[in-house]
């Protein structure tokens, strides 16, 4: 779980992995995306934009946590 209490995000650190519960699914090294494992198909270019941002900000403020 998100310890940020981020409504739909899930972080799995063993498996440096990233979720939302729409369906996003991100590959993560340190605080940035490295790979899109999945996306919901009716995604747009600008869906995936914004789960990239708010993925890497919340994984920055998970990195700076710790």
């Amino acid at each position: 779980m998100c310890p940020l209490d981020e409504p739909g995000w899930e972080i799995q650190a063993d498996q440096s992995l990233i979720t939302h519960q729409s369906g996003f699914k991100a590959e993560y090294r340190d605080a940035s995306i490295y790979s899109i494992k999945h996306f919901p198909y009716e995604a747009t270019i600008h869906d995936i934009r914004n789960w990239v941002m708010k993925a890497e900000a919340l994984l920055l403020l998970v990195q700076q946590e710790s």
